[in-house]
């Protein structure tokens, strides 16, 4: 697996507020050949977790997770 993580202000009324969108594009794929994109925003994450390596990325690994139990991807191992 990889991606990159992306951390953006929010823009209300033509300025900068305190909020921000998080996001994560993560790519998984196994020794099969199954490929999977996956694109994952949180919008206005409370500010412990505004950073997306904190709020996406642990909802991209639950995402693959549940691929590896529903045998929609082979981990290699």
């Amino acid at each position: 697996t990889s991606g990159k993580t992306g951390t953006a202000h929010i823009v209300e009324h033509g300025q900068y507020i305190n909020k921000h969108n998080s996001t994560f594009v993560g790519f998984a794929q196994d020794k099969k050949g199954q490929k999977y994109t996956i694109y994952v925003l949180v919008s206005k994450p409370i500010w412990k977790y505004h950073f997306a390596s904190l709020s996406a990325v642990p909802i991209f690994k639950k995402v693959t997770k549940i691929l590896v139990k529903n045998n929609y991807l082979i981990p290699n191992i």
